[in-house]
């Protein structure tokens, strides 16, 4: 996650005017054809209860709902799983899910079973 953005209050004809957030991730495992960094984004109300897209996104993460900065996501590596959805002629790449990215404890070696 390399930033959160107070977007403030923005206005919607369907929804009506709600205070919103961007949180911007980049992809580390692909670049664009240009050999550019590629962004995703999620864009949610900053309402953080259990139903809103920002609640599911943190309990995702497994951080809590109440009283957490949102700026300690900054740094934070994920994964993030991405659907593509087409509207017309346009094709827009979401952020379906995501997760923290264990790493082990230092002096631990990793347990691999064979098949």
């Amino acid at each position: 996650i390399t930033e959160v953005a107070d977007l403030g209050i923005v206005h919607s004809d369907v929804y009506g005017d709600k205070h919103k957030i961007r949180i911007r991730m980049r992809i580390e495992d692909e670049k664009t054809s240009e050999d550019e960094e590629i962004f995703v984004f999620q864009t949610c109300n900053i309402k953080m209860t259990p139903k809103t897209s920002l609640g599911i996104f943190l309990t995702q993460l497994g951080l809590p709902l109440a009283k957490f900065d949102l700026a300690e996501l900054v740094g934070m590596r994920i994964n993030a799983n991405i659907v593509y959805n087409t509207n017309g002629d346009k094709t827009y790449a979401n952020v379906s899910s995501v997760s923290r990215i264990r790493t082990p404890k230092t002096g631990t070696t990793p347990v691999v079973d064979s098949i």
